[in-house]
């Protein structure tokens, strides 16, 4: 067995490497979208707990956030939360500015 050699440097948190291994991969994008995906679903979990379940971010398109609901009752919600939900996102940790939110029936897929 070899033995081990003393470590010359502090070890650095795995979180603070992820986004520069990212960033080098390529990969910035898809990180960047599961960061949006994850502050989304706390949002909602947070103000509208009954929708969380139902509905997923898809996209941010030009500044407008592309959601799927699973039933149309869900998206009519949405669709009339719609500031409340974009204002909250913009402050929310993981979530960037938009200016409301568009609604489409659907699976409501979430990652």
């Amino acid at each position: 067995m070899s033995q081990r050699e003393p470590r010359k440097t502090k070890p650095e948190a795995v979180g603070r490497l992820l986004p520069e291994a990212a960033r080098a991969l390529g990969l910035e994008e898809e990180l960047r979208r599961g960061r949006r995906t994850t502050a989304f679903r706390a949002l909602l979990v947070e103000l509208a707990p009954h929708l969380a379940a139902d509905c997923a971010l898809i996209s941010v398109e030009h500044g407008q956030m592309i959601v799927e609901a699973s039933t149309p009752a869900a998206a009519q919600e949405l669709h009339l939360r719609g500031r409340e939900i974009a204002t909250a996102f913009a402050t929310w940790p993981g979530g960037e500015r938009t200016f409301g939110v568009t609604a489409r029936i659907g699976p409501a897929r979430h990652p």
